[in-house]
């Protein structure tokens, strides 16, 4: 994810969309090909994790 407030919107807005496949990261602000490949199921976890 980015740094500072474009880090800050990028975790915001997984928070209130909550995606539950790569596919759905697609549509994150600041989450581009390269990241999602790179940490997509990661973050996917974390979030399940919280729920």
């Amino acid at each position: 994810m980015g740094a500072g407030a474009d880090g800050d919107a990028t975790l915001r807005a997984l928070a209130e969309h909550r995606p539950s496949s790569v596919e759905q990261l697609d549509g994150i602000s600041g989450i581009g090909a390269k990241k999602r490949d790179a940490y997509g199921e990661a973050v996917l976890g974390v979030i399940a994790e919280a729920a």
